[in-house]
């Protein structure tokens, strides 16, 4: 071995070295942020109070298990791991804010606790963007635009936006990916797939959560959100689907300025759908408005078959004309024809009070264990419809009576499978 080819192996052999001491040092501020959140089982059982050198007793009680608010109010289980996902960072934030939209992996609780994880953080000093936009777009922001503010619209874990303006006059936002966030997803990755089967194997009562299958899927979801050329397609496809409907927006999309870091999109001004005061100060009607969007939201599950998945108040914008736009098509969901038709059965046996046609149609979205309580699995649906007798249907919410459905499915360990 030569003297250059000696020098790499050894610079190879640092960099694993300091790798390795990353990711242990990591491993132990997840074990702390669990034990300060009253998870320490969990580290007792799959033995990483050993492997990671944590000695739980060694913890004053204030961090042994913050479950208190300061009134002394206990704080639920869910809300506790709203707080770790927190302090946890992107990836965590991430995972949390996936899981919201997965009713057939999570509970309901935990659900509306993950629906308030906020993905603004402290931004990113604009060098590190500007060399993002240079490596990507082979020029900096100054000669490529008339203008471009230095001062981001929003700062998120993976991202930030900038307002900037075309040398024709055009105004646009440019969504850049920070740079290194790839590698600390990775890193985190790992230890989430270490975790998730430390955890089956372990405790075997959490395996109705399939943890392993979080991870996997979660896995699958942030790595398709950190390519933007995937989010330029969706947006792409989106324009195509609602190209004839005069009451949806979608930003035109720039794919000269686009790239797998960067996505360049019409700036588009709008309210936010949450901000109803403002809504009734245009004097727009907000009955349109909800009754369009819930067209838009049936086109999208049961005619296309391909569905917005993260549609939070702060990706749904009202234009002054009334047409709602939709923004940040990261997160997108595709359903197939046999999964449409089973969800079109479900509602069906809902509103025609039918249980038995529910369960057959539970049964046929999932896999079930042999021992599985047929007749339990029909009682409890029975007293699920029974809850809405008599309630008149435009009061009946499809995204709760869907998460109740999939909570049946947790609850009898029928796993659904993917279509």
């Amino acid at each position: 071995m030569g003297k250059e080819e000696t020098g790499k192996f050894k610079e190879r052999k640092k960099l694993k070295k300091i790798s390795l001491k990353n990711r242990l040092v990591r491993y132990r501020q997840i074990g702390n942020i669990l034990v300060k959140y009253g998870f320490g089982i969990i580290l007792e059982r799959t033995h990483l109070f050993r492997v990671l050198k944590l000695h739980p007793h060694l913890f004053p009680p204030h961090l042994r298990g913050r479950i208190e608010e300061g009134g002394g109010e206990t704080l639920s289980i869910p809300k506790r791991l709203r707080l770790i996902c927190e302090e946890l960072g992107p990836t965590f934030i991430k995972l949390g804010q996936i899981l919201s939209t997965r009713p057939d992996l999570i509970p309901l609780p935990l659900i509306k606790e993950f629906e308030k994880l906020q993905d603004e953080v402290k931004p990113l000093k604009t060098e590190g963007i500007e060399k993002v936009i240079g490596e990507e777009l082979g020029d900096s922001p100054e000669k490529l635009f008339s203008s471009f503010v230095i001062k981001p619209l929003a700062s998120a874990s993976i991202s930030q936006v900038y307002r900037a303006k075309l040398k024709n006059g055009k105004e646009i936002v440019l969504k850049v990916q920070k740079p290194g966030i790839t590698k600390v997803i990775d890193a985190d990755l790992e230890i989430l797939h270490n975790l998730a089967s430390l955890i089956e194997k372990f405790i075997k009562e959490a395996a109705i959560y399939q943890p392993k299958r979080i991870v996997e899927e979660f896995e699958k979801s942030i790595k398709k959100e950190l390519n933007f050329s995937l989010e330029a397609r969706n947006i792409k496809r989106y324009s195509g689907n609602f190209a004839a409907d005069e009451t949806v927006y979608i930003p035109e999309l720039y794919p000269e300025l686009s790239t797998k870091k960067i996505l360049a999109l019409e700036y588009v001004r709008g309210i936010k759908v949450s901000e109803v005061e403002k809504l009734e100060r245009l004097g727009l009607d907000r009955k349109e408005i909800a009754l369009n969007g819930a067209k838009v939201v049936l086109k999208q599950i049961f005619v296309d078959g391909f569905f917005h998945a993260d549609p939070h108040p702060g990706n749904i914008l009202i234009l002054k004309n009334g047409k709602i736009c939709y923004l940040d098509f990261g997160i997108v969901g595709k359903l197939g024809e046999k999964r449409k038709g089973e969800l079109t059965s479900l509602f069906d046996g809902f509103l025609h009070r039918d249980a038995e046609r529910i369960v057959r149609t539970i049964l046929a979205m999932g896999t079930v264990e042999e021992n599985i309580d047929l007749r339990a699995l029909r009682r409890e649906t029975e007293e699920m419809i029974d809850e809405y007798y008599g309630v008149p249907l435009k009061e009946i919410n499809l995204k709760e009576i869907t998460n109740e459905e999939f909570g049946i499915m947790r609850k009898f360990k029928i796993k659904m499978t993917n279509q």
